[in-house]
């Protein structure tokens, strides 16, 4: 035993004092600094809680960002659709009510007719 306590103190690796004390308790005794791991735990836990915060905030303004192009497109759509109705109807010729004899005509000729009835 005292043959590796030599061999540990010619390496330079432990200090005397901690070596004797570490042979005579069996084991390398662990000294715990509460105020260091206090402070690294506080400023994990800060850390940890910024970046969950910041992670949130992201999905929500991606998620956001997200629904607000479905909504427009799906307004377009709409939109696309109902002027493509409006147009077909405003060119085509079409019965409104048939038992008032009530017609829908193209609007160009409507006007056009308007136009050369008061023009006389």
């Amino acid at each position: 035993m005292s043959e590796n306590k030599e061999i540990l103190e010619e390496r330079g690796k432990i200090p005397k004092s901690q070596l004797q004390d570490s042979v005579e308790f069996g084991a390398t005794r662990d000294t715990i600094d509460i105020k260091t791991l206090g402070k690294w735990t506080t400023i994990m836990v800060i850390f940890l809680t910024a970046l969950i915060l910041f992670g949130t905030n992201l999905y929500s303004y991606y998620s956001y960002e997200i629904k607000m192009e479905t909504a427009i497109n799906a307004n377009y759509k709409d939109l696309n659709k109902l002027q493509e109705e409006s147009q077909k109807r405003l060119s085509s010729y079409g019965v409104v009510d048939d038992e008032a004899g009530v017609y829908h005509i193209p609007l160009d000729e409507a006007i056009q007719k308007v136009e050369d009835k008061y023009s006389n």
